[in-house]
């Protein structure tokens, strides 16, 4: 058995090789299992909760949750162990790690101590068969050849590559296939730095909702935009009434709400003609009688249920702002746009051409709508205006391409002389690893020219 995991930040995402699907496919029709990637332990339940357990918890204002990654990188290992066995749980994957061969994603620029802790963990604390590791913006890459072999990075091997998640955006120059380490850029912006940004300032103007790390994280996802025109739509969002299109209405989980499957567990955003008749007014609280059944009488009764409403005006395209902008929040770091140019030039110029000949954009964060769109328009600009550029939109969603290559590199039989048996380490330690993986970027190489 076989099994690709992209170890994100935010979200593990997983799932077994098998031999019904071809992989090279341009259309990898295969959905993995995608995991909460912490614990949590409720204050309010004195429960404990890990991973899609969360799912299960009533009080989501009362958790403390836990993650392992810290900046895009591993360093609660203990944490990590829950979540990799409930992975493995015979109610999620059911896998047995002794009859299993891994490949798992790492993060750009991991120090070889914290490489050397993803081998201990992988063989001797959960006890894997086989094992391969390969970073993130690699199996992006094998993705991106499979769905595009004439884009200008598949022909070439020479493009830029932005890979921004949870825990940051990674700026990734390729040539010939290969990454520049030198020429990459980080920016310490991702989607956890949105969500908190979100939760201060939502509790700034209206509810405190600091402890509602889940509830402002789906608020996030479900109605920010990236804005092309930003004092455009700061106009937008000042207006009153219906005449501001820029606001929305949320309706938060009330006490009678906890527990209940689906999106109003997370509440929910008034759409319709109930939006309608409230955007001139939009008082943050309401009483709103409904019909209900009397329990002991059978008759019809009325009760009264208190409605909580978020107002959501210019925080939907302010907040994934940061990403272009980091200054805004106290960071002295150059946005993405800026970040690509600075990354271009660090080749000669007659590269230039072939750099910004392809800008693919992965991750969670390229989900974000606007976010082609506005990539392509800063990085035309600051671009020579003689030369060609593309952002192409990649295979969707975004935020599964490193976890999608590796199910191509694996199910296509490609990895073989990469992998590391539990044997091989017992006898040659962490060496056999670095040396081993090291191959994979060959492999990605040579995917070109097939």
């Amino acid at each position: 058995m076989k099994l690709v995991v992209d170890n994100g930040g935010g979200e593990l995402k997983a799932a077994r090789v098998t031999d019904e699907i071809d992989y090279k496919e341009a259309n990898l029709d295969v959905n993995p299992v995608v995991l909460p990637h912490c614990t949590a332990k409720s204050r309010a339940e004195k429960k404990f909760f890990v991973a899609d357990g969360l799912d299960t918890a009533v009080d989501l204002a009362s958790l403390y949750i836990r993650r392992p990654h810290e900046r895009g990188y591993i360093v609660n290992w203990d944490v990590e162990q829950d979540v990799w066995q409930r992975m493995c749980h015979k109610d999620v994957l059911g896998i047995k790690p002794a009859e299993t061969s891994l490949l798992v994603t790492e993060s750009l620029f991991t120090p070889n101590e914290m490489r050397d802790n993803l081998d201990e963990f992988v063989f001797e604390e959960l006890g894997f068969n086989k094992y391969c590791c390969a970073s993130s913006p690699l199996l992006a890459l094998a993705d991106h050849k499979c769905w595009d072999p004439s884009s200008g990075l598949s022909r070439t091997g020479c493009g830029v590559m932005v890979d921004s998640g949870f825990s940051f955006t990674h700026i990734v120059p390729f040539y010939e296939g290969r990454i520049v380490h030198k020429a990459c850029r980080r920016i310490d912006v991702g989607g956890k730095v949105m969500t908190n940004l979100l939760k201060e300032t939502l509790s700034s103007r209206q509810w405190n909702m600091m402890d509602e790390t889940i509830l402002v994280n789906a608020i996030k996802e479900r109605l920010s935009f990236v804005s092309q025109d930003l004092e455009r739509d700061l106009t937008r969002a000042k207006q009153r009434g219906r005449t501001n299109d820029i606001r929305r209405l949320y309706s938060l989980p009330t006490s009678n709400t906890p527990g209940v499957a689906g999106q109003d567990r997370l509440g929910h955003v008034i759409e319709g003609d109930e939006a309608a008749a409230r955007s001139s007014a939009s008082p943050m609280k309401r009483q709103k009688v409904e019909e209900g059944q009397g329990a002991a009488s059978g008759k019809g009764a009325q009760r009264l249920e208190e409605e909580c409403v978020l107002e959501v005006s210019n925080e939907r395209f302010t907040i994934p702002e940061v990403l272009f902008t980091p200054r805004m929040i106290g960071l002295h770091q150059s946005g993405i746009p800026l970040a690509i140019q600075s990354s271009v030039r660090h080749f000669d110029p007659p590269m230039h051409p072939l750099m910004y000949s392809t800008v693919l954009l992965v991750g969670g964060n390229a989900l974000i709508p606007g976010f082609h769109a506005r990539m392509l328009a800063e990085v035309r600009s600051l671009a020579p205006s003689d030369l060609h550029v593309s952002v192409p939109q990649g295979p969707q969603p975004a935020n599964l391409s490193a976890w999608r290559g590796g199910m191509r590199l694996v199910g296509a039989g490609a990895l073989e002389g990469a992998w590391v048996t539990k044997q091989e380490y017992e006898e040659k330690g962490h060496q056999i690893c670095r040396s081993r993986f090291k191959e994979i970027e060959n492999i990605v190489c040579q995917l070109q020219a097939t």
